[in-house]
């Protein structure tokens, strides 16, 4: 239930963003937008490495994405 509902939450985050568009045309960039809920699935051990990872691959204009889910 709380996958549902982060998911839900981070779909509100794209929009508040004005990132909706090119979620919806850059098929690149929804790949990588949609590896930030699946953070949820990394063993916890390994979430600090594999957030970083993705920060460290994504592309610029997600930072602001990233920055959502630490704050919250």
């Amino acid at each position: 239930m709380f996958f549902f509902h982060f998911v839900k939450n981070f779909k509100k985050c794209i929009n508040s963003k004005h990132l909706a568009a090119r979620y919806n045309a850059d098929a690149d960039f929804a790949l990588h937008a949609r590896m930030i809920p699946a953070l949820a699935f990394v063993p916890v051990q390994d979430l600090d490495a594999a957030f970083q990872e993705l920060s460290d691959n994504s592309p610029p204009e997600q930072q602001r994405l990233l920055d959502w889910l630490e704050d919250n």
